[in-house]
């Protein structure tokens, strides 16, 4: 078992299958779009940008359920417009009686 590419390389020396196979292998490893597509960081940065966007379209959900519940909109719209669950909607309504 080759733990390296030089330890695939020495492996496959005299053999033209393994040899054009660790060439391929080298060649896909040292392709700026194969390491793009593959780069962690990278993955992270996409990652955190999904999960942003998503927290900022709950958040705005969440402001126009507000509003609905003090203009007295029915949950049934709320839930309509906001897509936000009725029992999440039912503690939102809960929390600005309170306040």
């Amino acid at each position: 078992n080759a733990e390296s590419l030089e330890e695939v390389k020495k492996i496959a020396k005299g053999d033209d299958v393994l040899m054009t196979i660790s060439k391929e292998l080298d060649e896909f490893l040292n392709d700026e779009k194969t390491k793009k597509l593959f780069d962690r960081d990278l993955w992270l940065k996409r990652e955190y940008h999904y999960e942003g966007e998503k927290a900022g379209v709950k958040s705005e959900k969440i402001k126009t359920a507000k509003k609905m519940l003090i203009a007295n909109k029915s949950l049934e719209e709320i839930n309509l417009f906001t897509e936000l669950p009725l029992d999440e909607i039912r503690n939102l309504q809960k929390n600005l009686k309170k306040a």
